[in-house]
């Protein structure tokens, strides 16, 4: 057998009855005895609560926002994991014994587990928790895709095993609780994620007065900017990348694209009146087909699958005006139409078009945007497409809404979709409809997310389907002739349309 598969999905071994990796086990004499400085700062959290993001947050922090800094190495080297220790792979204590002061030193054992020198020398510790529903569905996740985990079976059997606290590092419940004690008597910061998620800049001021740290406000603008969820997952040094594909399979899951899928959800679940459950029924493809795709001899066609689904039926395409089938005009059917500025789009096709075998290779980022602004790209030229569905909302039913509108209000957006569907669902609904159609959750939802398709289709491990999700994203991709060259063909190819885009929130 080869030596780096022997490692991986191995049974758990109890500690004082909380279940750990086997190699941590081996070596919890190493752990057992680490030797505390009295002036590390221990980042401690149950599993998958918002661990790598608080991490990058303090490292911001501890280097005064400078995110060059914050490159220099990947964040498991940055901030060791200090009780993982994995044969010829990883030591977080040797990795710690190794670095110079002042350390982060990042934890996930439950309170009875933490060496006693962190008690002795009261050194100040961050502790983050989440909600126990989330990070039930997160560590199933992780649990697919970072091998060192047991395999975590079904959902439902990983649920049993996540309620009863066979899971690595124990009972959730226990672990919260215990740290939430263990803050009367010792200097710990206790943290919310669901906080941190509504207001991250007064989260990251707690942090600030606990360590004692004046930073000015341009500094932690900079800090919220750079550890934000769309920045981080792009970010090699914070998204876990540079780990080896046989420790951790960011195909199987991204550790952390195109707004139809986002449309398509809102108005499954807009017909399904917020009900979670009934949106679950099957995969987005299946629920909403794609009218004009085809692949013979690996998936049912959209055609084919249209005849099989019920009415009322939500069909997605992606066909310009012109090619539109002329049944859908003859019954004047309602068509939400989503548009979105040309140059994240450009950007965010570019990508798919890397993992999405279906479509030729699209060369270097310069030869696309060549093709993109000329229209040799499928489905066409963009700006045809969206001037020809902005005039034809003149003489039918077609709700006419902007990406951009989506991301800055989409409660405002949604509502739209409601009353142009005729639908009157009250404000907890909405909400409802909000949180589960949000990127963050359908980001990690393997019923919306296309991570159902066949790699031979699509390889997420050379883009992920739903990359960023958001505005402004161009910026880091354009240069400036290239900006130029683009704002100038754009401002002839629209200049007889009051069809107006933003290109950042």
């Amino acid at each position: 057998m080869d030596s780096k598969l022997d490692i991986f999905r191995r049974e758990l071994v109890d500690v004082q009855g909380i279940p750990l990796f086997w190699s941590i086990v081996e070596e919890w004499s190493q752990v057992e005895s680490f030797e505390n400085r009295p002036d590390d700062l221990l980042i401690t959290t149950y599993p998958k609560s918002g661990t790598t993001w608080i991490s990058e947050i303090l490292d911001l922090i501890y280097n005064n926002g400078d995110e060059e800094k914050c490159k220099r190495d990947a964040i498991y080297k940055r901030v060791p994991f200090m009780e993982l220790i994995i044969p010829r792979l990883t030591n977080g204590v040797e990795d710690l014994n190794d670095m110079q002061s002042p350390r982060l030193v990042k934890k996930h054992l439950p309170v009875q587990l933490l060496p006693s020198s962190f008690w002795k020398n009261n050194c100040k510790m961050v502790y983050v928790a989440r909600n126990a529903k989330d990070v039930a569905v997160s560590y199933y996740y992780f649990y697919q895709m970072a091998k060192m985990h047991p395999d975590p079976g079904t959902w439902e059997e990983f649920l049993d095993k996540f309620m009863t606290g066979k899971v690595a590092f124990g009972s959730w419940y226990d672990h919260v609780k215990g740290w939430w004690e263990k803050k009367k008597d010792y200097r710990i910061l206790y943290l919310s994620y669901e906080d941190m998620k509504q207001d991250p800049k007064c989260e990251i001021q707690k942090l600030l007065k606990f360590l004692d740290k004046d930073l000015p406000e341009e500094t932690v603008d900079k800090i919220l900017y750079h550890s934000s969820f769309d920045m981080m997952k792009q970010n090699p040094s914070a998204n876990y990348t540079t780990m080896p594909k046989f420790c951790m399979d960011h195909s199987v899951s991204p550790f952390m694209r195109k707004g139809t899928t986002w449309i398509s959800e809102i108005v499954d679940m807009v017909l399904h009146d917020g009900d979670v459950e009934k949106c679950k029924r099957d995969v987005i493809t299946a629920k909403v087909p794609m009218l004009e795709l085809a692949l013979p001899g690996l998936r049912t066609s959209g055609l084919e699958q249209l005849e099989k689904n019920p009415s009322p039926r939500v069909v997605k395409t992606h066909l310009p005006i012109d090619l539109i089938p002329k049944s859908f005009w003859e019954n004047n059917c309602k068509i939400i139409y989503l548009a979105r500025n040309a140059k994240d789009v450009a950007v965010s096709f570019y990508h798919f078009d890397l993992m999405n075998n279906l479509q030729p290779l699209p060369g270097t980022w310069g030869e696309y945007l060549e093709k993109f602004l000329t229209g040799n790209v499928a489905y066409g030229s963009w700006f045809n497409h969206v001037k020809s569905w902005w005039k034809k909302k003149e003489g039918h039913p077609i709700l006419f809404l902007f990406y951009e509108d989506m991301k800055e209000n989409p409660k405002q957006e949604i509502k739209k979709v409601v009353r142009f569907l005729e639908k009157n669902l009250d404000d907890e609904i909405l909400d409802k409809i909000i949180y589960h159609t949000s990127f963050e959750m359908m980001k990690d939802n393997p019923l919306v997310n296309y991570t159902h398709l066949p790699s031979e289709v699509m390889d997420h491990s050379k883009s992920s389907f739903m990359r960023k999700g958001i505005a402004g994203d161009w910026k880091n991709y354009f240069t400036v002739a290239q900006n130029e060259k683009f704002d100038a063909i754009y401002k002839k190819e629209m200049s007889e349309t009051e069809l107006q885009f933003r290109t950042e929130i």
